[in-house]
């Protein structure tokens, strides 16, 4: 009766820890492919800008482009040095 209890008890944990692995493997690469789209867009709007003729793109302006392709991202927090405008 041990030997199943034990037995059983040892392929449930074993079971459990697969489980949590695979897990988080899962999220690791849903969680890679994130960054990946997300540098994708980035790149594709940094593009767009330039061929717009833009040299130099102010981060409001970004933020506002930014938030146009992507509204469920949320940058906000740009430090006050790096909201200067470039005379």
């Amino acid at each position: 009766m041990e030997d199943r209890v034990h037995t059983t008890f040892t392929q449930a944990a074993n079971a459990l820890t697969t489980l949590f692995k695979d897990s988080q493997h899962a999220c690791n690469r849903a969680y890679s492919k994130g960054r990946e789209d997300t540098a994708q867009e980035i790149f594709n709007m940094c593009l767009e800008l330039r061929s717009q003729g833009l040299k130099y793109v102010n981060p409001s302006l970004f933020l506002e482009r930014f938030h146009s392709y992507s509204p469920d991202m949320k940058i906000t927090d740009i430090p006050e040095s790096r909201k200067r405008c470039r005379n």
